[in-house]
């Protein structure tokens, strides 16, 4: 290692873009020895472990000093990035071996790979597989409800969302929903279309992920938005003399709005297009408040 960067984490300094380049290489340099291709979870751990033990040299975190995210992802990702370069060339390494399977068991069933596919695909959530169906149904009777609904969008299109009934079926067959999408082998977007086209509804989408792992996420991103926002004008403010007129008309619509009605959201986003010359018809659709629509 440089003797710079020694100097650097004994001090508990941040070390220069030159220093941290040669740190990474030569970590991969010595990881390779033992695994030519480590996958992001090793990886993780490794960087988990520097940053832990030298955080003020190793963690991230903004200019304020907010801890970001695990604290580790931009060692992280400069670690797997490397070890991908490095590799580049030699497919044998880069194309993952499948996990051994012990002489003396048996060839696993299409049952069972599907069981351990499921044990990791199903982490995060809350009601990943249901077994059970709802009170008084039978799968017969799931089953005239999806083709119920099927015959209705085949109708009416997506209007036919608006029918009270349609929300209340779509509820009444969500273990059949998630049987179809947990299916081994898995079934195409355009089968599952076919089979629920209800479900590929923003409306009906957010319902079943609420189901699925317990997160409103119309209400996690509004307050993502809100909390992401906040930090990304404060950038903008803090360093007002650095950006040219576009960027400087927004803040200063901005805080002449008020801070109390402020959409932090939005405000970013729309801060970050004048960044970059993005049109906000590129994104926004503009109306007139007055119009009622019907």
């Amino acid at each position: 290692m440089p003797p710079n960067l020694h100097q650097c984490v004994a001090q508990g300094k941040r070390p220069r873009k030159q220093e941290l380049l040669v740190m990474v290489r030569t970590m991969v340099d010595s990881i390779q020895k033992v695994c030519l291709n480590p996958s992001r979870s090793q990886c993780s751990e490794i960087a988990r472990r520097i940053m832990e033990k030298y955080p003020k040299s190793f963690a991230d975190v903004t200019m304020e000093g907010d801890l970001i995210g695990c604290r580790y992802g931009s060692l992280l990702n400069q670690i797997k990035t490397r070890v991908e370069h490095v590799n580049r060339d030699n497919t044998l390494v880069r194309v993952r071996k499948p996990k051994r399977i012990n002489e003396n068991e048996s060839t696993p069933s299409s049952e069972s790979t599907a069981s351990k596919c499921a044990k990791t695909d199903s982490y995060g959530c809350i009601n990943w597989h249901p077994v059970d169906l709802p009170e008084d149904e039978t799968p017969e009777s799931v089953e005239e409800k999806r083709k119920e609904m099927v015959k209705l969008f085949s109708q009416e299109g997506p209007r036919a969302a608006e029918r009270g009934q349609v929300e209340e079926w779509m509820k009444t067959t969500y273990a059949s929903q998630r049987y179809a999408i947990n299916n081994n082998p898995p079934p195409s977007i355009d089968e599952l279309k076919d089979q629920w086209p209800f479900l590929f509804m923003k409306r009906f989408l957010c319902a079943h992920f609420n189901t699925l792992t317990g997160i409103d996420v119309n209400t996690r991103l509004t307050e993502s938005l809100n909390t992401k926002g906040k930090k990304v004008l404060h950038f903008f403010e803090s360093q007002l003399s650095r950006w040219k007129n576009d960027v400087r008309t927004v803040l200063k619509d901005i805080n002449q709005a008020g801070k109390e009605d402020v959409d932090y959201g939005v405000a970013s986003i729309i801060t970050t297009m004048a960044y970059f010359k993005e049109k906000e018809n590129a994104l926004f659709l503009l109306a007139d408040v007055s119009i009622n629509v019907i």
